[in-house]
């Protein structure tokens, strides 16, 4: 076959030859269009800690942090970089969700498990710790606005501000349309950050957030008023001030009040101790915690829109806590926390003093019969999500 009649051949079959290729890339290539019902799926990662096994079903918990309900279509566990199990699911997450929770017969102790992956349709639907990390790095194009004059330090449509020197050393910081995010300071010198004697004045679009330390954070002598939690970079910040995967957190006589975040204070993944807090006239919750371990000793709460002290997925101690006119619950215990109590005090205008539920176990130290007697009409312990169960109160003397 010489040249000439190879050429008449592949030129009569062009047509051929071009729709083999573009079948080849429409199966193959990445970047290839595709319609809008094969989006390529999306895969997130998401930490063993936040799984729960219970049973015949498995819980997964984090904090994904996007703006719209992402369809879950399939869940695979691995053991190192083996799959070790797969399931199909159906399973809608709407924003603000923490956790999803299913059924299976399959009992995954039997194997360890060090990662899960979760496929979803969506390509924008981001896991919580992978966010963080790139939330305070992200250079923004906006130049910083600020003034600082004798410790005094006013910013300005600037979010995040990232001249934390001027913040450590300011004794009153204004925030008008600004954030402050103190994250990932692991080359600092000194071996705990401290946060200490200051006073900050807060606007509807400010808030303020310590996230990612891994040295000791220490907060106290602070007064807080105002503020609003608000997206960053797809991070939701949720409260006026925000304590986010803290390897050791220590709060002391801190005040919060007019918060019109959705939580005065919100603490996710983080060890530590909150100790003389008082909140007042907070449009949400006054204390919302998360993913954590942490002991809350003389906590007062006043004039909470939400609940008092919200507790999810939680392992905690709360002693000498004092609340009066909150909307929803004075304590809320739920998803499977765990939490001792004592020395609670309800005053008027608390719509329920208790509320302990899904799976969730209080312990409550009582001093006599009669008291015991009062708080078993007062705690409510009931179920409120599917699949999980009943709360639980023991009562101990």
């Amino acid at each position: 076959m010489n040249r000439s009649h190879l050429f008449n051949i592949l030129r009569n079959n062009l047509f051929i030859i071009f729709a083999i290729l573009a079948l080849i890339a429409y199966l193959y290539l990445p970047f290839f269009p595709k319609s809008s019902k094969q989006i390529r799926n999306s895969e997130i990662k998401i930490l063993f800690n936040h799984i729960y096994l219970d049973g015949n079903s498995v819980t997964i918990a984090s904090f994904w942090d996007y703006e719209k309900q992402v369809s879950i279509k399939k869940i695979i566990f691995y053991s190192g970089e083996r799959k070790v199990h797969q399931f199909d699911l159906n399973y809608i997450i709407k924003s603000g969700d923490n956790s999803f929770r299913f059924n299976t017969k399959i009992d995954l102790n039997v194997e360890r498990i060090d990662k899960v992956k979760l496929l979803s349709h969506e390509s924008k639907f981001y896991q919580k710790n992978k966010i963080f990390t790139s939330v305070a790095n992200k250079i923004s194009n906006q130049k910083e606005k600020m003034i600082f004059e004798n410790k005094k330090l006013k910013v300005f449509h600037t979010c995040p501000f990232r001249d934390i020197d001027k913040v450590l050393s300011s004794t009153q910081i204004e925030l008008v349309d600004s954030c402050v995010i103190i994250s990932d300071i692991k080359n600092m010198a000194l071996p705990k950050l401290e946060f200490k004697n200051k006073t900050l004045s807060l606007n509807d679009k400010s808030f303020i957030a310590f996230m990612n330390l891994e040295k000791p954070l220490v907060i106290k002598n602070v007064k807080i008023s105002g503020g609003r939690g608000r997206w960053i970079n797809n991070l939701k910040f949720n409260a006026s001030l925000n304590l986010y995967n803290l390897k050791s957190v220590r709060v002391q006589n801190l005040e919060v009040k007019y918060s019109k975040a959705e939580d005065a204070i919100n603490v996710k993944e983080s060890h530590g101790e909150l100790s003389d807090i008082t909140i007042a006239h907070a449009a949400g919750d006054g204390i919302d915690i998360d993913l954590s371990t942490i002991v809350l000793k003389n906590i007062t709460i006043e004039n909470a829109m939400g609940d008092g002290v919200d507790f999810s997925m939680t392992k905690g101690e709360l002693t000498d806590f004092r609340s009066h006119s909150i909307v929803d619950k004075g304590v809320s215990i739920g998803e499977s926390s765990t939490i001792k109590g004592e020395r609670w005090v309800f005053g008027d205008n608390v719509t329920m003093w208790s509320g302990i539920k899904d799976s969730s176990e209080l312990s409550y130290k009582v001093f006599d019969n009669k008291e015991e007697k009062r708080l078993r009409e007062k705690f409510k312990v009931f179920q409120k999500k599917p699949l999980w169960g009943n709360g639980q109160v023991d009562y101990v003397k």
